[in-house]
């Protein structure tokens, strides 16, 4: 499963988290010394090399997976667990039920291009 379902709402909250602190004067440059600042902040780093690590191990992953099925399964369920994981950290959707609903339509998306791609290996065999 590919990582960035869980690590975007971390990322999320340490990128406010470091928003909220004082940036260190590193270059002199503006910019630079922001992005310094946020990749010397562990709250924002770690989710970011995790997530950065997942990407990997998903194009690793898609080497011996059928795309047509891995891409839609991967993306549905990484918006899934992104929905949750925004959830349980207290980003409130302004609609409950409108995210549920979301969630339960990108299931449903994933399921029939799961039991497409079954059926039509069926059909070949």
């Amino acid at each position: 499963m590919h990582a960035a379902g869980i690590t975007n709402p971390f990322i999320a909250r340490g990128t406010r988290l470091a928003a909220k602190t004082r940036v260190r004067c590193f270059t002199g440059l503006g910019p630079l010394d922001g992005l310094l600042h946020h990749l010397l902040t562990p709250t924002f780093l770690l989710p970011q090399a995790l997530n950065l690590a997942g990407s990997v191990l998903f194009a690793a992953a898609l080497g011996s997976a059928d795309i047509s099925i891995a891409a839609p399964v991967a993306n549905g369920v990484s918006l899934a667990a992104n929905a949750l994981f925004d959830h349980l950290l207290g980003d409130r959707l302004s609609s409950l039920a409108g995210g549920a609903a979301g969630v339960l339509l990108v299931c449903l998306g994933v399921t029939l291009c799961t039991l497409a791609q079954i059926q039509q290996a069926a059909q070949q065999a």
